[in-house]
């Protein structure tokens, strides 16, 4: 369309110019020195015309001249961006594929030949990202060095958290921790950070520490009610099976919220410490405060009435057990832990009779052997031959 345009012009002007040579318009006459130039109006105008056009022709030759270094300094800095950019892209493809090690000569070759600063550090960070899952740590290193240079809070936000994600998959979970800290140093709201580094702690076993990030990623993230209770299970089982003394067990148990306190996983563990801890009061009171339906407590309640010493806490014990057995008869464990707290008061009778109950609903060597002990005590032949019998064929190991 612009070489159309021109063709129309140069016609036009064509046309102006021979219209006017058919008429003489007058006559120009100049003198420099002795010398005198006489020239038609007409031809006048059009040498000026003609002067003016290869002047602009000129002027623009000369300027291009001049220009032509940069302009080829330009071309070559866009072709070499062009073939960075290729690279770069090859790089993620390759990296998407698993071909790390494609993946890192494209990412690397293609910093040389970069200008924009933001693609020379996603450059570099794909090549890192590559060299950790080659577990070249020269690589990394070499990678790492070159990061330096990037000093701006975005680069290196993103860099802690990469490098500590790699700690982290190599388990040095201590370096890691410290890579997370200068990340939230920059940006004390950074949510990956604060998960990465909640696994961190629970893999270190610091669950004081994993606790207070749980807290925090439940106030601030959008994390979800199953990974919410996932974490909670894990830090505080762990913390109920680490505490030593009653204050600590009692601190972080009212540490729970109310959901907490009735998921029967976190109960069982809870409860498991208090015995552990010999709080056998205490772990009768939860026991009658508690949900019982829901508990899977199984041989840790069993071992809660091997453990009862006192009348005072076994009378405890019975009348708990009973209250259960009215809402829910078939209870085996419950009616096991029922015969032997009876069996333990020397009641033989009730204890015969709800541990045969037990046996009813599930036969367990437990059972069975709680009732060869009866047999013995009270001299019963009959229910020992039976007893004997029945734990050759018929028992279920307790689990």
């Amino acid at each position: 369309m612009r070489f159309l345009f021109k063709i129309i012009v140069i016609i036009v002007v064509a046309c102006l110019i021979a219209s006017l040579s058919r008429y003489g318009a007058g006559a120009v006459i100049i003198f420099i020195g002795k010398f005198r130039l006489d020239f038609a109006l007409t031809t006048l105008a059009i040498s000026i015309f003609i002067l003016f056009v290869l002047s602009y022709y000129l002027i623009r030759f000369i300027v291009n001249i001049n220009r032509f270094p940069n302009k080829i300094k330009q071309w070559r800095l866009k072709n070499a961006l062009i073939h960075s950019r290729k690279l770069m892209n090859s790089a993620a493809i390759n990296y998407f594929e698993g071909k790390y090690g494609s993946a890192y000569k494209n990412a690397i070759s293609s910093t040389s030949k970069e200008i924009n600063k933001d693609s020379q550090f996603l450059a570099l960070m794909l090549s890192y990202k590559s060299a950790s899952f080659m577990r070249n740590h020269e690589k990394e290193e070499t990678i790492l060095a070159k990061l330096d240079v990037f000093n701006e809070r975005k680069w290196q936000l993103a860099k802690y958290v990469a490098v500590a994600e790699n700690q982290y998959a190599n388990r040095q979970y201590n370096q890691c921790l410290d890579n997370l800290n200068k990340a939230i140093v920059i940006d004390k709201k950074h949510i990956p950070s604060r998960r990465i580094m909640l696994k961190a702690y629970i893999n270190l076993r610091n669950f004081d520490k994993a606790l207070e990030g749980l807290d925090w990623l439940i106030k601030h993230d959008y994390i979800d009610k199953y990974k919410a209770d996932k974490y909670k299970i894990t830090v505080y089982s762990n913390l109920f099976a680490n505490v030593s003394d009653e204050l600590e067990l009692l601190h972080f148990y009212r540490k729970l919220d109310k959901t907490d306190k009735q998921n029967m996983i976190i109960n069982r563990f809870y409860f498991e410490a208090l015995i552990r801890l010999r709080l056998h009061d205490r772990a009768l009171e939860f026991l009658d405060d508690t949900d019982k339906n829901g508990l899977v407590f199984t041989e840790t309640i069993i071992k809660l009435v091997k453990l009862l010493h006192s009348q005072k806490q076994r009378l405890y014990f019975i009348k708990i057990a009973q209250n259960i057995l009215l809402k829910n008869e078939s209870s085996y464990i419950f009616h096991l832990a029922l015969g032997i707290t009876y069996f333990n008061s020397k009641m033989f009778v009730e204890a015969k009779k709800h541990i045969e109950l037990s046996v009813a609903i599930k036969p367990l060597v437990e059972s069975y052997l709680y009732l060869l002990f009866i047999a013995l005590e009270t001299g019963d032949d009959n229910l020992k031959k039976i007893t004997e019998n029945n734990l050759q064929t018929k028992t279920t190991i307790i689990d």
